[in-house]
């Protein structure tokens, strides 16, 4: 499957502004072949797996998303605030 990594911070504004396009968006995608997950990063919820799954994909800031293929290779990287529809075209392209 694709992965989709939003790494997300409780305290960024920016964060949760983004989160209502993000799941408008995902729920638009109909193919099985793509999961998405939040990634708590530098905030009060962060675990070390999550610590560490920062530091695999070099993320250095809150509000990165990160597509990555069934064998963890990054294949979009982005910090620009996306719409639904950015979620629909960007990441749809990776569907099967």
């Amino acid at each position: 499957k694709t992965i989709f990594l939003e790494f997300y911070a409780n305290w960024c504004p920016i964060c949760a502004a983004q989160a209502p396009a993000l799941n408008e968006g995902f729920s638009k995608l109909k193919s099985d072949s793509i999961v998405a997950f939040r990634v708590n990063y530098k905030d009060s919820d962060t675990d070390a797996d999550e610590t560490e799954l920062a530091k695999k994909y070099n993320i250095t800031y809150q509000h990165t998303h990160v597509v990555v293929d069934a064998q963890e290779k990054v294949l979009l990287k982005s910090q620009e605030t996306w719409s639904a529809e950015d979620v629909v075209e960007k990441v749809g392209a990776f569907s099967n």
